[in-house]
């Protein structure tokens, strides 16, 4: 017979802003910026019966996370209709798990700490097709800093209809 339990519980805190400042050479600036921390923790707990052949058997994890997270952005309208902008993502990753089990009671303990920059440029032009109709085509370009991270490109439509 097997009997497992899990809990799980994640407190998650942020602060967010944006603001448009119009400008005279250009239309305006978009300026956005984003910060979470989120605490997580799980307990995981496992216990297999005796069958006859093997003796009881339990296992345990423990795993408390703690993630930083801070965007900023900022997109220069041309126009009404046309974007280039720029953005910087940081994350912060703290984590610690704890396994145990009847085989080791002492229990093993792994840790790991890290934290990565994104950088980004971006363009966007939104069209206004008919009265009901839009669209909206981005181009995004993603630079990392990180040697075992890839750069990207991200290209988008969307389009909206209202009746």
């Amino acid at each position: 017979m097997l009997a497992a339990n899990f809990d799980n519980q994640s407190d998650t805190f942020g602060l967010e802003t944006q603001s448009y400042i119009p400008m005279e050479s250009i239309n305006g600036v978009n300026l956005f910026a984003r910060w979470q921390y989120t605490d997580a923790s799980q307990n995981y707990y496992s216990r297999l019966a005796q069958d006859g052949f093997m003796p009881e058997r339990y296992f345990t994890t423990d795993i408390d996370n703690t993630f930083n997270h801070i965007y900023l952005a900022a997109d220069f309208y041309i126009n009404k209709s046309w974007s280039i902008g720029a953005h910087y993502a940081w994350q912060d990753i703290d984590m610690k798990q704890f396994k145990s089990s009847n085989f080791t009671p002492e229990g093993e303990t792994i840790e790991l700490s890290d934290s990565f920059n994104n950088y980004g440029l971006n363009t966007a032009y939104w069209w206004q097709i008919t009265q009901n109709f839009s669209a909206k085509f981005s181009a995004s370009k993603l630079l990392n800093d990180d040697g075992d991270a890839q750069d990207g490109l991200l290209v988008g439509l969307d389009i909206n209809a209202r009746f």
